[in-house]
């Protein structure tokens, strides 16, 4: 793209769904990028295609005047909101412009933005979804056109009111909010927009159901595996994985690559941007699992770059889609009709406690686990064993 150009020409354009809008893209004089602009209003209130197509052309060139004469969407009198808040096609519903940059959306967009390139996707993604919450909840509540200032304890005990009693979100998901909006003030103190931290006295949320998946029991685990080793040899592999070596479900899995094993030293190398705990970690294979990937999948004759579990149901240049294994798995467990309690993560739960049936100790379930803290591993065989007790089912005194 030539970079002296400031701005493509605005075009009306419809979406599949049969929405229409105006598009065009402008550059960022901050980033130097040219950045899309979608304008959908005035559209759906118009009766016919007809209609629609004439106000896109006048629109069309209302914009390209605008242009032409210098103004940008970031202008400070008028500013378009596109920003780190808004989902991709529902800018509308905040209100298309805003006078102000001292509002908590501004803001919010802002602090957005200064630590976006230090955060994980995953991390950024909570931070995004709970602030633009609570932008929401303010739009809803008459508070979104407020100075910073004047969002004070009593607005942010108002909107926790909201999240405990309206929408009954549990106690680590109010204590997230806690501590994302406890961020975003330190942050604005930090940048002298404030001077007081507005966050404190927050209620707690009831406690959670647990929904935390389940160990399989070995006739249906059984049945499962043989169900989806006979359908799905690669999500079959994926199940093995997570048994034999603890690997986690998500990004680990889903982004480990032929590279990442050695099939010299027989372990596997968890990439430190994937990592949970941050820093590189090797896994033992145990031997059953290493003659599977070797004799059955044959990973080692693989270009070492791939992907293990790539598109087409083989290792490949492009990872599987984040939900795929899920799904799948979901899928084969309703085929069985199975306890929906278990979910693809308890191949790893199960995996854990058979260890612990087989006389593994506390310390040597924790390091497979590569947990930090020994209260995760104490969940791990509450969750397998409950309260159970071999000395009290054996060893009972008769009553008489």
């Amino acid at each position: 793209m030539n970079e002296n150009i400031t701005a493509t020409r605005p075009r009306v354009k419809t979406s599949p769904d049969g929405k229409w809008y105006l598009y065009f893209s402008v550059r960022n004089p901050k980033t130097g990028k040219l950045h899309p602009v979608k304008i959908e209003k005035g559209f759906k209130n118009l009766a016919d295609d007809k209609e629609r197509e004439k106000y896109g052309k006048k629109l069309a060139e209302e914009y390209t005047k605008k242009i032409q004469n210098g103004w940008t969407p970031w202008n400070n009198e008028e500013y378009i909101f596109s920003d780190q808040i808004c989902y991709a096609k529902e800018s509308e519903s905040y209100g298309n412009r805003r006078k102000s940059n001292i509002t908590v959306r501004f803001l919010s967009s802002e602090f957005l933005l200064q630590y976006k390139n230090s955060l994980k996707p995953k991390s950024y993604s909570s931070y995004q979804s709970k602030m633009r919450i609570f932008c929401i909840w303010l739009q809803n509540n008459g508070y979104a056109n407020y100075d910073i200032t004047a969002i004070d304890n009593k607005v942010i005990l108002l909107f926790f009111d909201y999240l405990v009693n309206k929408r009954a979100l549990d106690k680590v998901t109010i204590k997230a909010y806690k501590v994302k909006l406890n961020s975003f003030f330190a942050y604005l103190i930090k940048t002298k927009k404030i001077t007081t931290n507005p966050v404190y006295n927050i209620p707690s949320g009831q406690k959670k159901c647990d929904a935390a998946p389940r160990p399989i029991f070995p006739g249906d685990m059984k049945k499962l595996l043989t169900l989806i080793n006979q359908d799905n040899p690669q999500l079959y592999l994926a199940c093995m994985m997570q048994f034999y070596c603890a690997i986690r479900p998500g990004t680990e899995l889903r982004f480990l690559k032929i590279k990442h094993i050695d099939f010299w030293k027989q372990t596997i190398m968890i990439n430190l941007l994937d990592a949970k705990t941050e820093r590189e970690e090797h896994i033992n294979i145990p031997s059953q699992l290493f003659e599977l990937i070797t004799d059955k999948y044959q990973l080692q004759n693989y270009n070492r770059e791939f992907y293990v579990f790539g598109k087409n149901g083989m290792p490949g240049p492009e990872p599987l889609g984040k939900n795929y294994m899920r799904l799948h798995f979901n899928k084969y467990r309703d085929m069985l009709s199975l306890s929906k309690e278990y979910k693809f993560y308890s191949m790893k739960h199960t995996g854990a406690g058979m260890l612990l049936d087989n006389g593994f100790n506390l310390k040597e379930l924790m390091e497979h686990l590569r947990h930090q803290d020994i209260n995760s591993t104490y969940h791990y065989i509450r969750r397998y064993k409950g309260n159970s007790s071999e000395k009290i089912r054996n060893n009972f005194p008769d009553p008489y």
